[in-house]
């Protein structure tokens, strides 16, 4: 009966094993969207700062023109401003979104180490416990044999 206890127990495990490799797959999985996500937030900062260096360039190109033509010059540097305001408003926006994405990389790589070292330590336990199984079993069969010797 011990050994069957000692078998269920490595069962239990193994299936302890299964679900926290499932779920460290899972973690890899969603880290690789977060990786996916990360690329796109950085790309879409790089968009962002193009189009303020671009938007900062009309700007400068406007005033020149408003200063020779000196019409309606105040109306058309609040217009180009309130863009290029918009636009760094964006960048920042991106680049706490970058930020958040960075950190939740780091959620994500730590939960799949805590995970990789979980799965770890029951490996060895289930080893430890198979060692355990097979040498009661080796026992069991030794004292069958050693009974049938006294018997016989």
């Amino acid at each position: 009966e011990g050994g069957q206890i000692y078998e269920y127990r490595c069962k239990e495990l193994e299936r302890r094993l299964r679900h926290a490799e499932t779920e460290a797959a899972a973690y890899a999985d969603s880290l690789s969207e977060l990786h996916c996500a990360f690329a796109s937030a950085r790309e879409d900062a790089a968009d962002a700062r193009a189009r303020d260096r671009s938007q900062r360039a009309q700007v400068e190109r406007l005033t020149q023109e408003n200063r020779r033509y000196a019409t309606n010059l105040a109306a058309v540097e609040d217009m180009f401003q309130g863009k290029l305001d918009s636009a760094k408003s964006e960048r920042e926006l991106l680049s706490m979104q970058l930020a958040g994405a960075y950190e939740e990389i780091s959620v994500r790589d730590a939960a799949l180490a805590d995970s990789a070292a979980y799965m770890q330590s029951l490996r060895r336990r289930n080893a430890e416990l198979q060692v355990q199984v097979r040498q009661l079993l080796a026992e069991r069969a030794q004292g069958q044999q050693a009974g049938a010797g006294r018997g016989g």
